[in-house]
């Protein structure tokens, strides 16, 4: 996904990666984004995310492309290899060290638009402050620590790359002794337990959505997108996500991929919830438009985000069988992270509906529908894999 943005200050610069020697620590997660080239569309895409298991599917699948190298965005601090004119997309910078002051946090807003900006800008440069904790990247070796430093910088690359899944998993067990996949939308603890992870995450995460909870219109899309985001990162764990920055993307797309339905009639959501089948052809044309906008708006009031969470925010109803929307693409050719989010999306819209004919489905039960062996493998909605990866960890409470 190339940002859409037109402003030229905002072009990407990129290294060439080998794909044998990408960079990737001792537990074969990448050290950073890996982007390939689409000669014919003249566009970059994100192939592997910081973070993310580099697989060496990911590196044969690669050496028959028709560019056969893998590219990393280059630090503003290193020379820059820049790529063939016209060819490089919009890459939206990951931090926005320059962000603009508010006014107050008493402002008031005039607009939607404006109320997002304000938001995050509050969140940025006004809110609570936390202190960060000092970290290192123990478990990497110089040679790759020195490969990311030169990349992102230092202090980026050690923030980012630090390994936090073990927080993430204490707060999943510490839940009354029950198992995460226990958890159902009538319990309390779901949103709750959204809370904890974005201390752990990231505070600012907490921030704006603090803010956007005390504007009325937004109140019920953050109390969904904070079950979603509890149900998104548990989800990240059992797939074996490790490292903050992904978390930290993955919550800000759980935050915002529906703020294009902020005034949207209640109404027509029960309806979807209840039964989709029942929509006219204008509603479901609503519908199906939202991740579009949503994705347009946060791309151009978040500047600030990084460019796979555009790609999240934009998957974020896709499905396995190619019948997701809006671009309804087989969700495993997206990026890891996106069909994990695609995964936590219909989850809960399953357990909606249920709790809308007067059911209350357990997480762990909605995913096992999913793995129906009677379902014909072009009709899944998930992969069958992912399923068991994540139904392995409810059950054991560890990865496999």
């Amino acid at each position: 996904m190339a940002a859409s943005s037109s402003g030229d200050d905002k072009k990407g610069k990129y290294k060439s990666v080998k794909p044998e020697v990408a960079p990737k620590n001792d537990d074969g997660a990448s050290l950073v984004d890996l982007y390939v080239h689409l000669p014919t569309s003249k566009k970059f895409i994100k192939w592997v995310t910081k973070g993310e298991s580099l697989e060496p599917s990911h590196v044969d699948k690669i050496k028959n492309h028709v560019d056969p190298v893998f590219y990393a965005e280059e630090s503003t601090s290193e020379p820059a290899v820049e790529a063939p004119p016209g060819e490089t997309p919009e890459v939206i910078a990951k931090e926005n060290t320059s962000a603009p002051e508010v006014e107050s946090e008493e402002r008031r807003f005039h607009s939607d638009a404006e109320a997002y900006e304000a938001a995050r800008l509050v969140a940025v440069a006004g809110g609570p402050k936390t202190e960060e904790p000092e970290v290192t990247i123990s478990a990497q070796s110089s040679e790759h620590l020195d490969t990311i430093k030169k990349l992102f910088g230092t202090e980026k690359a050690e923030v980012l790359a630090e390994p936090i899944d073990h927080e993430l998993k204490n707060i999943y067990s510490d839940i009354g002794g029950s198992k995460p996949g226990s958890l159902s939308l009538q319990d309390s603890r779901l949103n709750k337990l959204s809370d904890k992870i974005c201390s752990v995450i990231s505070p600012e995460v907490g921030d704006v959505r603090g803010h956007l909870r005390n504007i009325p219109a937004f109140v019920s899309i953050m109390d969904e997108s904070s079950a979603i985001s509890t149900l998104a990162i548990l989800f990240a764990v059992a797939q074996g996500q490790k490292t903050r920055g992904v978390f930290k993307d993955l919550s800000y797309a759980c935050l915002l991929m529906d703020i294009s339905l902020v005034g949207a009639p209640e109404d027509l959501k029960k309806k979807w919830y209840s039964n989709p089948d029942s929509l006219n052809a204008d509603e479901r044309a609503m519908l199906e438009a939202h991740p579009r906008k949503s994705h347009a708006v946060v791309m151009e009031k978040f500047k600030n985000l990084p460019e796979i969470v555009g790609q999240m925010i934009l998957g974020h109803h896709e499905l396995f069988s190619g019948r997701g929307f809006p671009r309804k693409v087989r969700s495993d050719l997206l990026p890891p992270v996106v069909r994990i989010l695609a995964f936590a999306v219909d989850v809960h819209a399953h357990m909606k509906r249920a709790e809308s004919a007067g059911n209350n489905l357990s997480v762990e039960s909605v995913v096992e529908t999913f793995t129906d062996p009677k379902t014909e493998p072009h009709l899944r909605r998930h992969n069958i894999e992912l399923c068991r990866k994540i139904l392995h960890y409810m059950a054991n409470g560890e990865t496999e």
